[in-house]
């Protein structure tokens, strides 16, 4: 049986005992505090790199999604929690991996033979190569700049069809 707050969302309780305690430590962290793996391990009496990531992944969406606190990783050491200032910049691996994924989709279906598909399969194939070409160019560094640009004169965020417009040129 689900358990539901007010607000709809599942309570903690339904994690496992681990995803709690693990959620109850990453509160506590101020930004630009660190806490390795091994406290973390420490208390999930689990390793969290291996057997217990599940529950630190729920513990650090619940940080995210309930408090506003975000975490980066550092490299076989721990979680860093991160800065208001350091927020907006950590996204940018974010948009890198869009770009990269978009590329590579793009290429898998040039490979189609496209004149043996069904009409229907062209229109897919045809509108799904046109989602990851803007998915591709809009997410270019170059983009970024142009985009940066056009915000900071606003200095809100732009309705996405003022941000087409930016990239038509």
């Amino acid at each position: 049986m689900n358990t539901y707050k007010q607000d709809g969302s599942r309570t903690i309780p339904e994690a496992s005992l681990e995803a709690q305690l693990l959620y109850e430590r990453l509160c506590q962290a101020q930004p630009g505090d660190e806490i390795t793996y091994a406290e973390l391990s420490k208390i999930a009496t689990r390793n969290v790199q291996t057997t217990a990531r599940s529950a630190l992944n729920t513990a650090r969406r619940r940080c995210e999604n309930h408090d506003h606190i975000v975490f980066s990783t550092i490299s076989s050491v721990g979680l860093r929690r991160l800065t208001n200032e350091e927020i907006p910049k950590s996204t940018q691996r974010n948009i890198d991996h869009i770009r990269r994924t978009a590329s590579k989709a793009a290429k898998r279906l040039a490979c189609v033979n496209y004149k043996e598909l069904s009409q229907r399969a062209q229109i897919t194939h045809n509108t799904n190569m046109s989602l990851l070409g803007v998915l591709s160019e809009v997410s270019k560094p170059s983009g970024g700049k142009l985009r940066e640009q056009h915000v900071s004169l606003s200095q809100q965020v732009l309705p996405i069809g003022r941000t087409m417009e930016i990239f038509k040129g």
